[in-house]
């Protein structure tokens, strides 16, 4: 799962959690994400977790480098 993002002007209205409860459901192999916003992800089960793949990992690196924000980015997994 790479990026997922509501327009300020439709936030709380449900979108998000539609879309990542369509996902899930759509695969029961692991999934990582990669989120400024752990405790949105905990609620659909993720945890966070040191132990990622690589591509996770550049992923992280990418984020970090290159989507400045104040925020941390924190690696996620539900298995």
């Amino acid at each position: 799962l790479c990026s997922v993002g509501i327009l300020k002007a439709h936030r709380n209205s449900g979108i998000g959690n539609e879309l990542i409860k369509h996902i899930l459901q759509q695969t029961q192999e692991t999934i990582y994400v990669v989120s400024i916003i752990p405790e949105y992800f905990q609620r659909f089960g993720f945890k966070i977790t040191t132990q990622i793949p690589d591509a996770i990992s550049k992923k992280m690196v990418y984020c970090s480098n290159e989507l400045s924000v104040p925020e941390k980015y924190t690696a996620m997994v539900l298995e």
